[in-house]
C-alpha cells in the first residue's frame, strides 16, 4: 500500500519542491507569516499550501516555465501531471494488499486504488472504516498516491450508511472498474449491469442479500 522506496524518493523531489515554492511565494504575497520553512510547518498549513498550489491562477505554469529550482525532465513531467490532481472529499472504505480503496463522495461516484506516500489514511487516523476525509489524489507514474495530507471527519456511520456505502462500491467498481491512475474519464462500461449481477451472485449470503437487486437486473436484461 505504499510506494517503493524508489518511486517514492522519485515523487518526493518535485513535489517537495513545488510544495516550498508555493510557500515561499504565499510569505511574499503576505498570505502567510514568514517564519518556518515549509518542512516545519504544521499539518494544517501543509494543507493550506498544498491547496493553494493547485488553485493559485497561474502559480503551477509559472512554476513549470521558469523551474525556479531546477528539475530535471523527469520531475518537471511529474509536476505537469500534478494538473490532475483530484481534490475533494472521499470515504476510506477497504484496505487490500497493494492499494487501499477510496470512494469519491462527490458524483460520479468512483472507487479509487490508492497508494501512500508513507501511512496510508487507514493507518495514519485513528478511525475504524469507513472514514470520510478531504484530501487530494495525486498522479504519479501511473499511480495514485496519498501525500499523508487530510482533513478527517470524526463521524461515526451506522450499520445502514455503512451498507449503502458497500453498494455504492459495487457499483462505482462495475460501471467504472477500479480507477488505478489519473487522470479518468468516467465512461460507463458497455458490460456494467453484468459485472453488476456478477458481484451481486458470488455466494449465497450476497444472493440473500441483494436478491431485489437482482430481481431487478433479470427484469432489465
Amino acid at each position: 500500500m505504499r510506494l517503493s522506496e524508489d518511486n517514492a524518493g522519485r515523487f518526493r523531489v518535485p513535489y517537495v519542491a513545488l510544495m516550498a515554492v508555493a510557500h515561499n511565494t504565499m510569505m511574499a504575497e503576505g498570505l502567510l507569516p514568514k517564519s518556518e520553512t515549509i518542512a516545519e510547518a504544521d499539518p494544517q498549513t501543509k494543507i493550506r499550501v498544498r491547496d493553494w498550489a493547485l488553485s493559485a491562477p497561474g502559480f503551477l505554469d509559472a512554476f513549470l516555465e521558469e523551474n525556479p529550482v531546477s528539475l530535471d525532465a523527469d520531475a518537471l513531467a511529474t509536476v505537469r501531471g500534478f494538473r490532475h490532481a483530484v481534490q475533494g472529499e472521499f470515504f476510506v472504505l477497504r484496505e487490500r494488499k497493494t492499494h487501499t480503496v477510496l470512494l469519491s463522495a462527490e458524483e460520479p461516484t468512483l472507487a479509487y486504488a490508492l497508494v501512500a506516500l508513507n501511512e496510508p489514511p487507514q493507518h495514519q487516523i485513528e478511525l475504524s472504516m469507513p472514514i470520510l476525509l478531504r484530501t487530494v489524489l495525486w498522479p504519479f507514474e501511473g499511480q495514485i498516491v496519498y501525500d499523508g495530507l487530510c482533513t478527517a471527519n470524526s463521524l461515526h456511520f451506522g450499520a445502514g450508511f455503512r451498507r449503502s456505502l458497500d453498494d455504492a462500491l459495487r457499483e462505482a467498481e462495475a460501471r467504472y472498474g477500479l480507477v488505478t491512475s489519473i487522470p479518468f474519464d468516467p465512461v460507463i462500461r458497455p458490460d456494467a449491469q453484468k459485472r453488476l449481477l456478477l458481484s451481486y451472485t458470488r455466494g449465497l449470503g450476497t444472493i440473500e442479500r441483494y436478491q431485489e437487486e437482482i430481481d431487478h437486473l433479470l427484469r432489465q436484461e
